[in-house]
């Protein structure tokens, strides 16, 4: 568990403090990957039997967690939102404080506490949300929290320099960043301002950290009736915009540290092919990975330098339907690079999440039943292969 202290300051004239950073480092050390990494994944099936079979994609979050007996899922069926939570032998249900339309995918804090967005019940005959709300799970209870002062919200982002969420501007689309301080949110600003209002409809589609003053925003929007992609880096208490290839979206960022990541986005500008790069050197070197132009990809994660897995679905005909077997995994070792089916995985992958206690990467995917609803679907392999 992760330490960390803040210290409270208010301006002369009588404003609200800004975010002032501080962290501690000195984590449990999670259990090492091994190389190769296992993929070796067996289907849960007390998830199956737990599941209703319309929780699935878009409807099923990222899965996040603090270890073996702690582990947490969003999930919805177009007009509630739940979480689900594993508690070492069993799924349940949890209690929120509001009825919820849609509920983000969980993040976890520096304290172990998860947090996630929802979106209150709204014309859920036309399948809108209403207002969001943020929700904090503490001391085994999902609570309200105080929202920074916009309607619209992003990503939540547990970092060990903070926890952060995005918000924008639902007139201009220019976006900023909170971090959470002493029981409120407390501005966490992106410079140039100008960066932040001409990138109109921007949307920050994740929140990525590694270690202190090593976090970053990452996303897309338009910006002169282009689309581009956004990457921002905490530097302090403020954030600023990072140069990146000709993208149209950034939508998941993993790695060791800030120095080695693997960055996964698209340039629709072009086409919707996915597109993997291996960033080194400090965000300034971007190596564009040979991987294959079929695969949708949905999912990074780096454990430590020069290795990752990516796992997506193999679609070549978009006029088609996606076969119930399209799952694959790619996994990036130094230079070499395989890609592989995921023998006994259903549907579309949506998550790849791993455990830091045991080391075991977890697996969703979104599968159609035999009456062509969608079923959230969640396989585990272990952090070595027998």
């Amino acid at each position: 568990m992760i330490a960390v202290a803040f210290a409270a300051a208010f301006g002369c004239d009588g404003s609200a403090p800004a975010f002032s950073p501080s962290c501690n480092d000195a984590a449990t050390t999670p259990v090492p990957s091994t190389s190769p990494i296992c993929t070796r994944f067996a289907r849960d099936t007390l998830f199956d039997a737990f599941i209703a079979p319309d929780f699935g994609r878009p409807m099923i979050g990222g899965m996040n967690g603090t270890g073996a007996a702690d582990i947490y899922v969003s999930v919805g069926n177009g007009f509630q939102g739940q979480v689900a939570r594993w508690d070492g032998s069993a799924w349940a249900f949890e209690k929120l404080p509001a009825d919820a339309f849609s509920v983000s995918p969980i993040t976890i804090d520096t304290a172990g506490e998860p947090w996630a967005v929802i979106a209150e019940p709204g014309n859920t005959l036309s399948g809108v949300g209403g207002p969001s709300a943020l929700v904090h799970r503490r001391a085994g209870a999902w609570m309200l929290e105080p929202k920074p002062p916009s309607r619209d919200f992003g990503p939540l982002g547990g970092t060990t320099s903070g926890l952060f969420v995005g918000t924008a501007d639902a007139a201009t689309g220019a976006f900023n960043l909170w971090g959470w301080q002493d029981h409120s949110w407390r501005e966490s600003p992106v410079v140039p301002a100008a960066e932040s209002a001409n990138r109109r409809s921007f949307g920050a589609y994740g929140i990525w950290g590694a270690g202190c003053d090593q976090a970053l925003a990452f996303g897309g929007g338009v910006m002169t009736d282009t689309l581009v992609a956004g990457l921002f880096r905490l530097n302090g208490a403020s954030w600023v915009s990072v140069s990146v290839p000709p993208l149209s979206e950034i939508v998941g960022v993993s790695g060791p540290s800030i120095d080695e990541l693997y960055v996964m986005a698209l340039n629709r500008n072009q086409d919707f092919t996915s597109r993997i790069f291996h960033v080194t050197n400090g965000l300034q070197t971007w190596t564009l990975l040979p991987t294959s132009p079929t695969v949708d990809y949905t999912a990074v994660w780096s454990p430590e330098p020069s290795l990752a897995v990516a796992v997506g679905c193999e679609w070549p005909d978009k006029t088609v339907a996606r076969a119930a077997d399209c799952a694959r995994i790619t996994t990036f070792v130094g230079d070499t690079i395989s890609s592989a089916p995921l023998p006994g995985v259903e549907g579309d992958p949506v998550g790849l999440w791993h455990e830091p206690q045991t080391g075991a990467l977890h697996l969703l995917t979104a599968a159609a039943d035999v009456n062509g609803l969608l079923r959230g679907q969640h396989y585990v392999a272990p952090a070595q292969c027998p």
